[in-house]
């Protein structure tokens, strides 16, 4: 399990430092250890000399997110309280809460410390509801590069792994995520040494979380977003406040004011191997009526029409604007019509998901 929250690039290195510090304990460490081990503390797991990131935790809980750090007289020196301080920002970006007990509160007040550590695995739990962070809803698509059994394998690979990092790791800053799954799935699949599976995947990942400011009315949701080759389309509510739904035809309706919001042009894995690359997380404030779309390319690059061009992100765009002054239901109808419309008689050339959501 230490490889899950380790630095790739370090678990070699950083593992055999866990195998000499746990031959070792210190005396506080020992007490410690057997008051929690096996599920001891009200059925909650730790780990011992845990890496996280290129770091080694004294003891984690993984469940709650909960580091429990075991710092004898060293750590007094101003040098070391610096560096406890970076170490303790770094875990905090990797979603972890973190309580320090010096080994005298140990050994002298074992059951002191006990009940500390309940109290701080009980407002983890408060603080991280299982569907994400501030009580968010985490919502992806994705497309993987490879077909076939090439591409189902990177399909299972990755959610997998997206389940890994959100639900049981509770990571939920979408960049963050996608940072993360680019180095598991380079490691996975070997593709750092040259590995016959090159295949990546395209995603578009939202974090949306309902109601942030209830002071603020007009805000109804924030969407938190990062996108591998993906874009996120925002239709802003000047022209939807009051707009009741067309009885038919796109005509019927005006068009919306809508806005793209790009995601970093390079795919999670696959051929442009790069281990340190980073995913941006785009903050988006929505207010009543206002959609978001995210969409996979199989409706963009659709053969058909005049000539058998692809539908391109262009008329995508139009055709958004078009269908955005309608009900969701309705706007689903339209979408499905003008692909079936565009196709025509040709193949359909690509998986294709278009998702909307209206606040």
């Amino acid at each position: 399990y230490g490889y899950q929250t380790a630095d790739p690039f370090l678990y070699g290195q950083l593992k055999d430092f866990v195998k000499e510090h746990r031959s070792v304990p210190t005396e506080a460490e020992k007490i410690f250890w057997e008051l929690i081990r096996g599920k001891r503390l009200d059925g909650y797991k730790f780990r011992r000399q845990h890496i996280i990131g290129y770091y080694i935790a004294d003891f984690v809980c993984l469940q709650e997110k909960l580091v429990v750090e075991i710092d004898g007289l060293i750590h007094e020196l101003p040098e070391n309280k610096t560096s406890d301080e970076e170490r303790t920002r770094y875990l905090n970006k990797k979603g972890f809460s973190v309580i320090r007990f010096t080994n005298n509160e140990i050994i002298g007040n074992p059951d002191g410390v006990i009940e500390k550590v309940l109290y701080h695995l009980k407002l983890c739990s408060s603080r991280n509801p299982p569907s994400g962070g501030r009580g968010a809803v985490l919502l992806s698509i994705a497309d993987c590069t490879g077909h076939g059994v090439p591409g189902a394998f990177m399909s299972m690979i990755g959610h997998n792994l997206l389940n890994t990092l959100v639900i049981k790791n509770r990571i939920t800053d979408p960049g963050e995520v996608l940072t993360q799954l680019n180095r598991e799935i380079l490691t996975a699949l070997k593709q750092e040494s040259g590995s016959d599976s090159q295949d990546g995947m395209d995603i578009t990942l939202c974090a949306i979380i309902p109601d942030p400011y209830p002071d603020k009315q007009d805000i109804r949701a924030e969407v938190l977003f990062a996108g591998a080759n993906n874009p996120l389309f925002v239709a802003r509510n000047s022209f939807l406040q009051g707009i009741p739904a067309p009885a038919h035809g796109v005509n019927a309706a005006p068009e919306i004011s809508l806005q793209v919001i790009d995601g970093d042009d390079f795919p999670v894995g696959g051929t442009q191997f790069n281990p340190d690359r980073t995913f941006k997380t785009h903050k988006i404030l929505l207010g009543n009526n206002e959609c978001i779309y995210l969409t996979t390319d199989g409706y963009i690059d659709q053969f058909g029409g005049t000539g058998r061009k692809k539908f391109m992100t262009r008329r995508f765009l139009k055709l958004l604007r078009e269908a955005g002054g309608f009900t969701m239901e309705e706007q689903e109808k339209i979408i499905i019509t003008e692909h079936e419309k565009w196709k025509g008689s040709d193949q359909q050339v690509d998986d294709i998901l278009v998702a909307g959501i209206r606040f």
